[in-house]
Formats: structure tokens, sequence, C-alpha cells
């Protein structure tokens, strides 16, 4: 927030003044709690060693991803507090930094319902993904069908100009076809889309949109919508179960 309002205020594009002061006490908040967090981390070896990551066979992938996080908080430092001039490793490093947001997961190891809550919504998405799928092949095909339908409108100079031009704006190419198609489909402002076909291209579009919005927009993201919560909750009951067993040991 505050690295990108002192860019806007250097730049011209938001008022007040810069405030460097504060992105530079962020920094030094960033660099103590990096150390903070590589200190456990040896800590951690020092008194565990190779037990840390393997218990009795078992890997502990917490441990090894609360150790990548540790890492690149450690490399995120050392890159930006040397004041390199090399913007390739800078770009790079300055999406790495994006990597620090997950610095929070490390507290759930101490609240280990929200672990499970977290494992639940990611053990759900494998179910989001299957039924997306589905989706996203129906959109692709009705988009490149109307993008095609509508290429004859383009080249008719009977039709006006400005009608013209907002055909090609949405569905004039495929990949324009496509993105339109996801808007309608999941921003519910689909009249917005359809309406301008309907009543200046053909009537014929209200027909297949009709169609589309029925099967499509109504039911089958409600159908998905239901899967997805039906496969979270039956996750979610498997793992109170054994929260439950964890606890009658």
């Amino acid at each position: 927030e505050i690295v990108g309002h002192n860019v806007g205020v250097r730049m011209g594009f938001a008022l007040g003044r810069d405030n460097r002061g504060k992105e530079d006490i962020f920094s030094l908040i960033s660099i103590l709690m990096s150390a903070f967090f590589m200190l456990e981390l040896l800590l951690k070896l020092a008194v565990y060693r190779c037990e840390l990551f393997v218990v009795a066979g078992e890997i502990q992938r917490f441990e090894f991803f609360d150790a990548f996080i540790v890492v690149l908080c450690v490399l995120d430092v050392a890159v930006f507090s040397s004041g390199s001039s090399n913007w390739s490793a800078l770009r790079v490093f300055k999406t790495v930094r994006l990597f620090r947001a997950l610095r929070i997961v490390r507290t759930f190891e101490v609240f280990h319902s929200l672990r499970v809550l977290v494992g639940t919504v990611a053990a759900g998405f494998a179910a989001l993904l299957e039924s997306m799928s589905l989706l996203v092949i129906v959109m692709l095909v009705c988009a490149l069908w109307l993008s095609q339908s509508l290429a004859g409108v383009l080249q008719d100079e009977s039709y006006e100009e400005d009608m013209r031009a907002w055909v090609y704006q949405y569905y004039g190419t495929a990949s324009r076809s496509a993105w339109t198609f996801f808007e309608l489909t999941f921003s519910g402002g689909w009249p917005n889309y359809v309406r301008p076909l309907v009543e200046k291209v053909s009537v014929g579009y209200a027909v297949f949109f009709f169609i589309y919005v029925s099967s499509v927009v109504f039911a089958m993201i409600r159908i998905i919508t239901a899967l997805f919560l039906k496969h979270t909750l039956t996750v979610a009951s498997m793992d109170m179960e054994m929260m439950i067993h964890e606890k009658m040991k």
C-alpha cells in the first residue's frame, strides 16, 4: 500500500506526500522478522537435525514448506537490502515477495482446526477444477460458434459503424469472444452482451442465449456449486472424525 502510494505521488497520479520514511520502517520490520524466522529454523535444525523433516519414515511436508518460506524471506531481504541494480534479478524477487504472504500459514501449526479448514478447502478445489473443465469446454464451443456466425456482420456495410465496432470488440476474434463468454457467464451482466445482438443483428440470437443462460449460467453453475459443496463437506466430515479420534487418544 505504502509503496504504491509513493510511486503514485512521484508520478503525479496521487495526492499527498511521499511517505518514504514509513516504507523504510516496514522494510526494517521485514528484516527483523526474516532474521527471527531464520534463527528459529536454525535452532530447530540444531535440535532435531534430519528428524525435523522425516519422522518415523514419514515426510513432514509442513516443515519443508516452512523452511521454503523462510529461505524465500531471507533471499528477499538479501537482494533488496543490497541495492542491486540488476533489474532482471529484482523482477524475479519482486515476484518471490508475494510468497511472504504465506508466512501466516506458520501460525496454523498452533490452530489445528484452522489447518483442517485450509486442508478441506484445498481438497475441494480438485473437485472444482474437474467441474470447471466441462464448463470451460462449453464456453469455448459457444464462443467459437458465435464469433464465426458474426463474422459476416463485420463485413456487412449495411450495419452501422458503431455496431460493427461493438461486435468486433466483444466477438470479433476467438479470444475476444471467449473472454466475453467468461464475463457474461460469471459476472451476472449477460444482458449487456446479448441485447445489442438481439435488437440490431438478429432476433434468432435470443433463442441461442435463452438456451445458454438457462442451461449454463443458471443450471450448470448451480450443479457445479452443489457438487463442490458436497465434496467439501465430505472432506470436512472426514477431518472432523480424525480430529475427534486424535483427541480421544
